[in-house]
């Protein structure tokens, strides 16, 4: 039988879902690198499941922040058509 979920946890599972969506998305217009925006995703919340504390609510409550402000920024970008970034170094 599983636990009940606290709201903290509820929220950490929609955005990390949400993140994989739009990752999911975006590495389907992409040609040279498929599926590194979902793999980064997935490291990332690894990574930081490992090395936050799971009472250390401040934190996690940061890096939720900070996950949904990612998702907004990528969500913009989206919506305004921008699939890649290319730099010149010509003169």
């Amino acid at each position: 039988m599983n636990r009940p979920r606290s709201g903290l946890q509820k929220q950490v599972l929609k955005l990390y879902k949400s993140l994989l969506s739009a990752a999911k998305q975006k590495d389907q217009g992409g040609e040279d690198r498929r599926g590194s925006t979902y793999s980064y995703v997935r490291e990332r919340f690894r990574e930081n499941a490992e090395s936050v504390d799971r009472s250390d609510f401040a934190k996690i409550e940061y890096l939720l922040r900070k996950g949904e402000r990612d998702l907004k920024m990528v969500d913009r970008i989206k919506s305004a058509n921008i699939t890649s970034v290319q730099h010149s170094n010509k003169p």
